[in-house]
């Protein structure tokens, strides 16, 4: 079973330039903790509903004031729809990712694979 097989396709995704506000909302408004950073296209990072609160309660500012592309992850872990799911799960455990960003051969985003599908899976299996 590949991570395609599995993941979460056409993710909502985040530009870099807008603020946390828009990304606390849309993780709100879609019952998700992890945006994929997009510019142009293409996967330059991740936001995670823990780096909003961590950076809102450090920054002391309202989320308005603070731009994604001060807060998000720059080296998220990233995997092609091709890799093994056991490779992603084992990887993602071993280094306490939330979340995998999966992209084509191009590096185009196609979905991201978190701990919520992770124990969907899980739970498919166990049944």
């Amino acid at each position: 079973m590949n991570v395609k097989d599995v993941m979460t396709a056409c993710p909502h995704s985040i530009g870099p330039t807008q603020n946390l506000k828009v990304a606390k909302d849309m993780m709100l408004e879609h019952g998700i903790r992890h945006l994929p950073v997009l510019s142009h296209h293409r996967v330059v990072g991740v936001i995670s509903h823990r780096d909003i609160y961590f950076a809102t309660a450090v920054d002391q500012k309202p989320a308005e004031q603070i731009r994604i592309d001060t807060v998000y992850n720059e080296e998220p872990y990233t995997v092609t729809e091709d890799t093994p799911l056991v490779s992603v799960v084992d990887r993602m455990a071993k280094d306490g990712f939330g979340c995998a960003v999966v992209t084509d051969q191009h590096g185009e985003l196609t979905g991201i694979f978190t701990t919520t599908d992770a124990c969907r899976v899980l739970a498919d299996r166990l049944k």
